[in-house]
């Protein structure tokens, strides 16, 4: 995929641990990666140097996902976090019972 070439390409090295999943947002100025490190990294696509690291997470991130909005939603262990377009965290949903593994925006947002 898309995704995988570009990572290749350009190695970030901000991470301290495996990657688990990227996603562009939806303007294309954006791509976010997600990792074991719990750490998101967020990369402006035309110069792939970093804008923002969010430290939020506690425990490996494992899914994330752009709204058509661009609101970034994150998900670890059984924690999700919202943040909005300038990545400042507006939400901590913790009442997951169960392990997180996959987090998606619907396309009417």
């Amino acid at each position: 995929p898309e995704e995988q070439i570009l990572l290749r390409l350009h190695k970030p090295k901000k991470h301290q641990s495996s990657v688990n999943y990227v996603s562009f947002n939806h303007s294309g100025t954006a791509l976010a990666s997600c990792s074991s490190d719990a750490v998101v990294c967020i990369w402006n696509t035309s110069t792939f140097r970093l804008i923002i690291k969010l430290v939020h997470h506690k425990h490996e991130v494992w899914s994330m996902a752009f709204s058509a909005t661009n609101l970034l939603v994150t998900a670890s262990k059984k924690k999700v976090i919202v943040y909005d377009q300038n990545y400042q965290k507006l939400q901590n949903i913790n009442d997951h019972t169960e392990y997180i593994t996959t987090v998606v925006f619907s396309e009417d947002g």
